[in-house]
């Protein structure tokens, strides 16, 4: 591949492609940034769906006011980073620091740590996933809950690589020192892909800022030459710009010399905006021209980009009712699961037989997703946990300066998306899903006042909307770390609380520390038949504990044993999340244990100021995407008082236990 030649002052650089072009004919012909009038647009025009899908006109070509900026936290020196390695969350690194940061986190942890090759990518790149476990704990690390997480499915969304980066840096390096990462690594197995698209995010960084797509030439002649991606847009990566020239009035020049793009400023426009072209410097450093290339010499520039596919609708639910336009940003393929990543997750996937949570980050704008994105009007069965969970979130996310993300229904506050991730998670494997939007901001590089004159030079990228500069990257990932803990603390966990004799009767008490609604399995076999304590189908359990007494005649001196099973009672598919079991005696004191272990409940709660956010989190602001004068239907839900959910009866005396002993959940309506 060419790539295009910055070459250094503007000037010069206009002369010698004049020159060029009156040469003899060439192949490929080098075009310099020439004045392009464009007119402004109004972010009023696009919803902020069709901006983050690229349905409008790249971020390059809105108003420079058309997009709200971010906080400029900066580097906050109390924020955990790594470092010594090739990732530390103070620059977007090449997918070869990835690998070499993920094959590195393995060497430094090898008894928390198993890296996998899941996959080769379209350029033959490897695609990597970790889990997360202490390997060391007597529950067997396949019976154990599972949280997923990934990043980047978008090219260009080079900070949602890096928010799955840092939770997985974060739980690592606070094992034994911070009491959440620790026992999360302890009770669960947590999953990471963190770069799907790793082709995409090399030519993000190097070539082409606004690449969403995969690079997959096998499937797109977006020109319609009987070529593939032989005009691709080259030298325009991460931390160059495009300027254009504004001219006000001297007047409004003066009274707004730092941002003219104060409110009314379009009444104080003088004509048409100019574009310069796309130049270097948007992060520092000489600005020079960043010449562009027709490749296939037809006379149009960038007209037959790399791939692709867009590889968050190549995934197999409602993917036929997708966008079948090879030349749209959402097209979702020649075929459901033409994506060498996208097969590679769904095979990876396939084998998490006990798939809890699934968490597919993005950016673009600021919103925490959840299902259902094919459809704004199918019924959502665990629309109550959606809606809590992502309640929790907007209080979480309020930090660093940033305001707390709104949360909604994907098809209802932001777009229909078929063949997503996130659908095929909660929908095919029966997870609960989020995929949240962790950043969006202004698209504004640099701005400029020539002289004292009326004229302003503004730089603009689209890297800069969907990712935050590099020293507001910890700033970012701190932020969402917070919710992807919450999530997967809330994930369940049963765990055995108590195994003791009171009396003439064994005390049994089971307790879950996560929130999600999970039936429970309990049986126990002694001295005769084995006594189902209780069903999976009938038996629910939520935040907190029940208790179970048999009588001790109905036991063995030895070799008891009892065996746990705890199903994620989803609303789409139901399938068991965890097993467990213990062997144990009846001795003169009480109970002997030969094989498991009993575990104290550990309340998680308060690591979070309480599982549940209150009222204050139902403002407008926090639920209405596009504003309250065009907000979803809400979610109505009430959680419950503290932090146990009601869905169990206090603990009973009585020996015979049934489904009394754990209630349906009520509290969960779907009234929307």
């Amino acid at each position: 591949m060419r790539r295009a030649t910055p070459i250094a002052p503007l000037l010069a650089g206009l002369a010698l492609t004049m020159a060029l072009l009156a040469g003899p004919p060439r192949l490929a012909q080098l075009r310099a940034p020439a004045p392009i009038p464009v007119a402004p647009l109004d972010i009023a025009d696009y919803t902020p769906g069709q901006i983050v899908e690229g349905d409008g006109p790249p971020m390059e070509r809105f108003a420079p006011d058309a997009f709200q900026a971010a906080p400029r936290a900066g580097i906050d020196q109390s924020i955990p980073a790594p470092e010594g390695y090739p990732v530390d969350f103070r620059h977007y690194p090449s997918s070869e620091e990835i690998a070499a940061f993920l094959e590195a986190l393995e060497a430094d942890h090898p008894d928390l740590v198993e890296r996998f090759e899941i996959g080769r990518s379209s350029q033959d790149r490897p695609i990597f996933a970790l889990r997360l476990t202490n390997e060391s704990g007597a529950q067997a690390i396949a019976d154990r809950p599972i949280a997923y997480i990934d990043g980047q499915h978008h090219a260009r969304e080079l900070i949602s690589a890096q928010v799955a980066l840092y939770s997985l840096w974060w739980l690592l390096d606070r094992y034994g020192q911070d009491p959440l990462a620790t026992r999360l690594l302890d009770s669960r197995a947590i999953h990471f892909v963190p770069s799907v698209n790793v082709d995409g995010n090399q030519i993000a960084l190097d070539q082409d800022q606004t690449l969403r797509r995969t690079a997959n030439p096998s499937c797109c002649d977006d020109d319609g030459d009987g070529k593939v991606d032989e005009d691709p847009t080259e030298g325009y990566g991460y931390g160059t710009d495009t300027l254009s020239r504004y001219t006000f009035d001297q007047a409004w020049a003066d009274a707004n010399p730092d941002d003219p793009f104060a409110p009314g400023w379009r009444q104080h426009l003088i004509g048409q905006p100019q574009q310069l072209g796309r130049f270097t410097g948007a992060l520092g450093g000489p600005s020079e021209p960043i010449l562009r290339l027709d490749s296939d010499g037809d006379g149009r520039l960038d007209e037959d980009p790399v791939g692709g596919v867009d590889a968050n609708r190549n995934y197999d639910w409602h993917w036929a009712e997708g966008d079948m336009d090879l030349r749209s940003e959402t097209y979702g393929g020649p075929a459901v699961w033409s994506e060498p990543e996208v097969r590679a997750l769904r095979d990876y996937l396939a084998e998490l037989d006990t798939l809890s949570l699934g968490i597919s980050y993005h950016s673009g704008v600021d919103l925490i997703l959840f299902p259902w994105g094919h459809s704004a009007s199918e019924a959502l069965p665990d629309a109550g946990m959606f809606e809590l969970l992502g309640r929790k979130g907007s209080q979480l996310t309020e930090v660093n300066g940033f305001q707390g993300s709104t949360r909604t229904w994907t098809a209802q506050g932001l777009y229909a998306g078929f063949g997503s991730t996130m659908d095929h998670l909660y929908g095919n494997l029966g997870a609960f899903a989020f995929s949240p939007e962790v950043y969006g901001g202004s698209s504004v590089t640099r701005l400029q006042r020539l002289g004292a004159s009326g004229t302003f030079t503004v730089g603009q990228s689209t890297g800069f909307g969907f990712n935050p500069r590099p020293e507001e990257i910890l700033a970012s990932v701190d932020r969402w770390n917070r919710f992807a803990t919450y999530l997967m603390a809330a994930t369940p966990n049963l765990e055995l609380n108590a195994l003791t004799v009171e009396g003439a009767e064994l005390r049994i008490q089971v307790g879950n520390e996560g929130v999600m609604p999970t039936g429970l399995g309990l049986r126990l076999t002694g001295a005769g038949e084995p006594i189902a304590l209780a069903s999976t189908e009938s038996t629910r359990i939520g935040h907190g504990q029940l208790e179970f007494r048999v009588p001790l005649d109905g036991l063995r001196a030895v070799g008891n044993r009892l065996e746990l099973e705890a199903w994620l009672a989803s609303g789409t598919r139901a399938h068991r999340i965890e097993r467990d079991a213990w062997t144990f005696d009846l001795v003169a004191d009480g109970v002997r244990l030969t094989e498991g272990t009993i575990t104290p409940f550990v309340e998680l709660g308060p690591q979070f100021g309480g599982w549940w956010a209150g009222d204050e989190w139902n403002d407008p602001k926090y639920r209405c995407p596009r504003g309250p004068q065009n907000c979803p239907p809400q979610i109505q839900v009430t959680p419950p008082a503290g932090a146990s959910l009601p869905t169990a009866a206090p603990p009973t005396a009585t020996p015979r236990v049934d489904a009394s002993a754990g209630a349906f959940l009520p509290w969960l309506a779907t009234g929307r």
